[in-house]
């Protein structure tokens, strides 16, 4: 993970956050502005990469963030950690995922982090080993969203709501430490 906590960073009070679940063919997304103790969902959902292609799945997903960036303008991005599970192919399509999320952040000037499966459900449900219907379900009551999100959007509101309270943390921590 990226600790970027410059003094200029620290001494803004709101935040938007750009929340990404990558996925090699469903991706979901959730921006939030985060400030003191709270939280509000700015915009959610998800992008289907329609291509059979590998290379034009990755440039669909870096045009579709290109868009949410500048018109959202996120001042950083979360993304979830790839999970090495049993299927190695899998691994390596989300880790291509991934690098062309940070990548494109990182063209376009947005500080990148990043978190764990464990520590996104941990955030947003208090249990490191949630169910994606626990998920869901927090994210839906979190919010007071009038439905419940699908599964790939209701995960990106969790890193982004991960992030918001991990940056919160650390930005506490630091500036304790600057006034010593």
């Amino acid at each position: 993970m990226r600790n970027l906590l410059t003094k200029n960073n620290i001494v803004k009070r709101k935040y938007r956050i750009l929340g990404i679940d990558p996925g090699s063919r469903i991706a979901g997304y959730a921006v939030i502005d985060s400030y003191k103790n709270k939280m509000d969902l700015i915009d959610f959902g998800t992008v289907k990469l329609q291509s059979d292609f590998d290379g034009e799945k990755l440039y669909q997903l870096s045009e579709f963030l290109i868009k949410i960036i500048e018109s959202l303008r996120p001042d950083m991005i979360a993304v979830e950690k790839v999970f090495m599970g049993k299927n190695v192919l899998s691994a390596l399509k989300l880790g291509q995922v991934r690098g062309v999320i940070l990548l494109t952040a990182q063209k376009l000037g947005v500080l990148q982090f990043d978190y764990s499966p464990n520590e996104i459900k941990k955030a947003i449900s208090g249990v490191g080993h949630a169910s994606k219907e626990q998920v869901q379900f927090m994210a839906k009551q979190l919010f007071r969203l009038q439905e419940t999100p699908a599964v790939d959007a209701a995960d990106a509101i969790a890193v982004a709501v991960c992030h918001a309270s991990n940056y919160a943390y650390k930005k506490m921590l630091s500036e304790a430490e600057n006034e010593k």
